[in-house]
């Protein structure tokens, strides 16, 4: 299955950083692979994975671990949306 999620964050420069990078793909290797970032010009980001565990990814997505990564990465968590493909 293929996600797609998108939302702002604070800062472009801070989330793309080499470590912040790396701290968000060892997070999503748990479930996904193929993890791919793209950039908008209004401090959007988007985040395509294919998923190889559904049942991670839902444990994952609510739990206190991804709330920590997203408030220390600047992500606008009302602004996120999730999308699956069809």
């Amino acid at each position: 299955m293929r996600i797609l999620v998108t939302h702002k964050v604070k800062s472009l420069e801070e989330f793309f950083s080499a470590s912040f990078k790396k701290e968000r793909h060892e997070f999503f290797s748990d479930f996904a692979k193929n993890i791919n970032e793209f950039v908008s010009a209004d401090n959007t980001v988007g985040i395509i994975a294919d998923v190889f565990d559904e049942s991670i990814l839902v444990q994952k997505r609510s739990s206190n671990e991804n709330l920590a990564l997203m408030s220390k990465h600047g992500v606008s968590i009302e602004s996120m949306k999730f999308f699956k493909k069809t």
